[in-house]
């Protein structure tokens, strides 16, 4: 009897060790990409798609870009909800949580005051965003509004995910050059370099995500 409640005493803490590191990757991984995506937008050089769609509601309505993010995220949510899908709580909480932090970073970032500092700031925001949807992904803890709208859509059309985040970048930019968001070439690297970057983290971190794909990008076979 002693012998099993040892067991299971150290079963319990082996879990409990986990499930923090989890934690402790998926709460990292959410402040290495929100930082990625305000250095991009301080970059001067363009942001990832959707965050310039956010950036130039944000400008053209004088609303805050983390409340113009909410408001967005509730519209997805509505979609998803008309396509007959569903968004969990955690769902919500994880989308929440991203728009005040890149403010904060926003905030705190000084603009780039030459060329140079501005390619290192989008060059090390590309990293930073590959690095952190890594880290949160590999938690295994929770996901997306938007994670649930690609999958919501590629179900109820019979399109695949890879389609279906090719479709939503190609509209996030159209949309972004649109309402004056910040579009530039890096823009065009940030949708392009994050696949790749996942997929070599995904390959040599010995902690993977628990899905094979994301958003239409490959991670495992």
């Amino acid at each position: 009897m002693l012998t099993e409640l040892t067991v299971a005493t150290r079963r319990n803490a082996s879990l409990f060790a986990r499930r923090r590191h989890d934690l402790a990757r998926y709460v990292i991984g959410i402040h290495v990409c929100s930082l990625g995506v305000a250095l991009a937008i301080e970059s001067g050089l363009g942001a990832a798609p959707y965050d310039a769609v956010l950036t130039g509601l944000s400008a053209l309505t004088s609303i805050p870009f983390w409340l113009t993010a909410w408001m967005l995220t509730a519209v997805w949510i509505i979609v998803v909800k008309a396509l007959d899908g569903s968004v969990s709580l955690s769902q919500i909480v994880h989308g929440a949580l991203f728009g005040p932090i890149i403010e904060v970073f926003l905030w705190i970032l000084p603009a780039p005051k030459s060329l140079p500092i501005g390619v290192l700031y989008g060059l090390t925001g590309v990293m930073s965003l590959g690095v952190g949807i890594h880290l949160f992904l590999s938690a295994r803890l929770l996901s997306g509004v938007i994670d649930t709208l690609f999958e919501t859509v590629s179900t109820r059309f019979a399109i695949g995910r890879n389609r279906v985040r090719w479709g939503f970048d190609l509209f996030s930019l159209v949309a972004g050059v649109a309402l004056g968001g910040a579009i530039g070439p890096l823009t065009i690297i940030v949708a392009v370099a994050v696949a790749p970057i996942l997929a070599v983290l995904h390959t040599f971190d010995g902690r993977r995500a628990a899905v094979k794909s994301w958003r239409g990008i490959r991670l495992a076979d």
